[in-house]
This record gives C-alpha cells, structure tokens and sequence, in this order.
C-alpha cells in the first residue's frame, strides 16, 4: 500500500501600490511565469521600497516552487525574510519548498516560525502537519491538521492529510470519514479518493477501494501510485491479470518504481509465473537494495521453484536487513 502527503500550500499576496501598473498586475497574477516576469521586473526596477521588494521576492519564490524550481524558490523566500524578517509567508513559502526537497526537518522550522508570527494561518498548519507526516510523527501531524480545519472548516486538503494520518495509525474508519468529507468539499479532490481507497483496501473493503483509485485514476491519469494501489486491490480479489496490468501501467509512468515491481512481482508468483516473479524482485532490489522486501518475496519464489538454496540466501539478506521481522526467520528455517 503507498500513500502520500496532499499538496502542499503557499501563498501570494499583494504587492504595494509604488511598482509599475503591468508588474504589479503579473507578480499578483495566479500564473506562475507572469508572477516570475512581473515580479523579475518589479525587483530589478526599484530597490528603495524594501516592503515592495520583500512581497515580490515571497511572490517570485511562490511561482518558482508551483514550477518545481524549487533551489530558487527557497533563494527568494530567503531574501524576502532578509529584508522583512517577520513575514509569515515567506516562511510558510520556503517550508513548502523544503517540503518539496524532502528535507523535513527545515520545513517544520519554518512553518513553526510562521504559526510564531501568524498563529492564524491555517496554511502553516497544513504543511507542518504534511512534514509531521512524512516524518512518522502521525499524532503531531493529526493535531496541526486539526488546527488548520479549526481555522478553516472548508480546507478539503487538511482532511486529506489528516486521513493519511489516520490511515498510517491504523485508523481506517476515521481515515474513510476524513475522505468522505474532503470529497463533499472538492468532489475533484483526486487525494481523497486515493488516501480513502487505501482506507478501504486495508479495512478489506476491495470493490470501493477499486472506485475509489479508479476514480483517482480519472481525475489524475499520471499518478503511478493509485495504479499500485488499485493493482493491490485487484489482487486480493484474485484478479492477477489486471492487478499486473495496472503494476505495468505504474512502471510505465515511473520506471522506478520499486513497489510496482515488488507487487507485480507477487502477482505473477500467485500466477505460478516464478521467473517473472524472480525477475521483479531482482529489479526491485537493483532499486533499494536496503529494502528487505524485495529479497522475501524473491526467495519466496525460489521456494516454490525448489531452489531452496538461493531461497534461504534471500530469506537471510531480509533477516539481516530486518531483524525484528519474524516471517523472514520462518521461511528460512
């Protein structure tokens, strides 16, 4: 099962009236390249309003981040701090950005500082809440994600967070009330049918859990991992044909996937397909070699190949790589 943090919140606002009449409309704007140019402009024209030059800095960085540029993005927050070091935004900016960068640790630091200055912006809470998440500190992250609802009822992303939290406690009840109510919210939320399909999977619900990632599917064709997903759920329904079919689809769009591979690997050993089975795994282990699953499932099938040898070889490499994991003990006895 593969989740993900909902996307994460930034802001824009507006620039003082002193720039130019056509840079101020285009670093307003909402289109990340007009933003770019006009606030380039805006920055490069008048440096002796340092309020306008910090707003355009925070604007510019917004734009950079919502096109993955997100090295200048984290510049421009920086400076736009520099120059006004009590602006929220600024920091919840360059919390998203480090946010993007996996780098969890800063963007809980900014965001805090951001809730220090602004304790009213819900947007701060949001991410810090997303960062809490990827950083396994589920309750912290459900507590951010509950004051961000609490300061905006309507905020469909903080109920989709919070449900991926709930979801990675175990919580799949309330994970699923999360996502009903993101989707009443934004019925084209496609975060919300993914987290409340795996909701649904673990809870071994299958059929919903297949609506809802074939739901996300339409609303986002590109999202490798509700393939994944929806490949799981089709093969706990013994559908192995079209759980392989969308495993293929999730590594077509993202040749790296390990967990295609890993599950796709798993549906062709239920198939009796051990070569292809072994295949995957290998893959799988070429792409996160620490990664102990790929060599339990490798030697599974090597066991039911016979090959008992290669099979408590791998059996090994998951003990050691996973101590505390018993069922890699069993198999190899």
């Amino acid at each position: 099962m593969m989740r993900r943090v909902m996307g994460l919140a930034f802001a824009v606002f507006a620039l003082s009236s002193c720039a130019p009449i056509a840079d101020k409309q285009d670093c307003e704007s909402h289109d990340p390249d007009a933003i770019i140019r006009g606030c380039t402009a805006a920055i490069q024209s008048d440096s002796s309003f340092l309020v306008k030059l910090n707003v355009a800095y925070t604007n510019r960085g917004a734009a950079y981040q919502a096109k993955g540029l997100y090295d200048q993005a984290i510049a421009d927050e920086s400076k736009a701090i520099e120059l006004n070091p009590d602006q929220a935004e600024a920091y919840v900016n360059r919390g998203a950005a480090y946010m993007d960068k996996r780098l969890y640790d800063q963007a809980i630091a900014d965001e805090s500082k951001a809730i220090e200055l602004k304790p009213g912006d819900e947007m701060a809470y949001l991410d810090r809440g997303g960062a809490y998440l990827e950083r396994g500190r589920y309750d912290l992250a459900i507590a951010d994600e509950n004051k961000a609802i609490e300061l905006k009822p309507d905020e469909a992303r903080a109920y989709v967070n919070r449900g991926n939290a709930y979801n990675d406690k175990g919580l799949y009840d309330l994970a699923i009330a999360d996502g009903n109510k993101a989707i009443e919210l934004k019925p084209d939320q496609e975060e919300a049918y993914f987290e409340r399909g795996l909701a649904f999977e673990e809870k071994g619900l299958y059929d919903q859990a297949v609506a809802d990632e074939s739901k996300a599917i339409e609303l986002k064709p590109s999202d490798e991992l509700a393939y994944v997903n929806r490949g799981v759920a089709f093969r706990h329904k013994g559908l192995y044909d079209r759980a392989i079919a969308d495993y293929t689809r999730a590594i077509e769009l993202k040749a790296d996937d390990e967990d295609g591979y890993l599950d796709r690997g798993i549906a062709y050993r239920k198939k009796g397909f051990f070569d292809q089975a072994i295949t995957d795994s290998s893959k799988a282990i070429e792409l996160k070699p620490d990664d102990e699953r790929g060599y339990t499932y490798r030697g599974r099938a090597y066991e039911e190949k016979r090959q008992y040898e290669q099979a408590i070889a791998d059996f090994s490499k998951a003990v050691e790589l996973k101590p505390d994991e018993a069922e890699n003990y069993n198999s190899r006895s």
